[in-house]
């Protein structure tokens, strides 16, 4: 409301060259399209389609975890070069000096994906991008090459384990190590290393998906976790389903260690609480679960999960009589 012409004006704006235009744009939309297949493996995203542990039916399901973050720690080590590459774009088309550089620099702070690489890292990335992303393959192999000593590799290395911890995505991780994001990529792939808390994650949203489907196929979208007359409980029917769309048993199984719980205790003492918050993306909106823990109190004598999305006047009866 208080923007003026004049404001606008002052702006300074330089007509890029088609070439440097055409650049940033298919590096923007690149990223955009990278953040969407990302998307793709989240439940709460509008695109969500799969869940990382069926991306593949076939080995440990710790396997098929670490599998995933190293795609997904290649994709957003893509998408920092790719926004060095537009950063520097945009300082040679308005002719920054060093020092407009460095004080841009250090107001936003240092774009990562410039960073020097270590040989190996470098190399093995490299191999890992589509041959048509010229200008991405450029810059990597323009990257200036660096050897870490044994005592600074030790401390990022400690530290892997907690890259995926809370907020500390791999940007934040790089920046406060300052370490290229290539790097990174190439440690974790290789340490092998299996983060808890995002291989919590990963099941429990693979269990509130296989939930869904099974809550959703219900004839009223209420199932109790104990098994009634013609009503197997929840437990047995994630079971059977797991087991009927490619997986094993030993591979149903390997989800109590994943889940830090067994499974029949995770499912009725832990997983509304740690879905709710898992979904509560916003701190200062209400928690918005999809799927509800209905309980008729400290004795337990009925416990059943619904789904809001076959909510009607029947279900609203059935579950304000329990």
């Amino acid at each position: 409301m208080n923007t003026q012409v004049g404001d606008l004006k002052r702006i300074p704006f330089i007509l890029p060259s088609e070439t440097s235009e055409n650049i940033v744009a298919t590096l923007a939309s690149n990223n955009v399209n990278i953040k969407k297949e990302l998307n793709t493996f989240r439940i709460f995203e509008t695109n969500f389609a799969k869940n990382p542990l069926l991306i593949s039916l076939e080995g440990l399901l710790k396997d098929r975890i670490l599998s995933h973050l190293s795609f997904e720690n290649r994709k957003y080590t893509e998408i920092l070069i790719n926004e060095t590459i537009i950063n520097e774009k945009i300082f040679d088309l308005y002719e920054l000096n060093a020092e407009d550089i460095n004080q841009v620099k250090t107001k936003t702070g240092q774009s990562v994906g410039g960073l020097p690489v270590v040989e190996e890292a470098k190399r093995s990335f490299f191999n890992e991008i589509p041959i048509d992303h010229d200008v991405l393959r450029d810059t990597i192999m323009n990257l200036d090459v660096i050897c870490f000593d044994d005592q600074h590799y030790e401390v990022i290395n400690a530290e892997l384990n907690s890259l995926f911890q809370n907020n500390n995505n791999l940007e934040e991780f790089c920046i406060r190590h300052q370490v290229n994001p290539i790097n990174v990529w190439y440690w974790f792939k290789e340490s092998n290393i299996l983060p808890q808390g995002r291989a919590h994650d990963i099941s429990m949203e693979f269990i509130a998906d296989v939930c869904r489907t099974i809550l959703m196929d219900d004839e009223d979208g209420i199932i109790p976790l104990v098994g009634l007359p013609n009503e197997p409980k929840l437990l047995d029917r994630l079971e059977h389903h797991c087991l009927q769309n490619g997986f094993t048993s030993a591979q149903f199984m390997q989800l109590d260690g994943l889940l830090g719980h067994p499974l029949n205790e995770f499912i009725e003492h832990h997983f509304f609480k740690n879905f709710s918050d898992h979904l509560n993306l916003f701190m200062y909106l209400p928690k918005t679960p999809f799927i509800w823990h209905l309980s008729s109190g400290e004795h337990h004598g009925f416990e059943a999960y619904i789904i809001i999305y076959k909510w009607n006047i029947s279900a609203s009866l059935i579950t304000t009589t329990t």
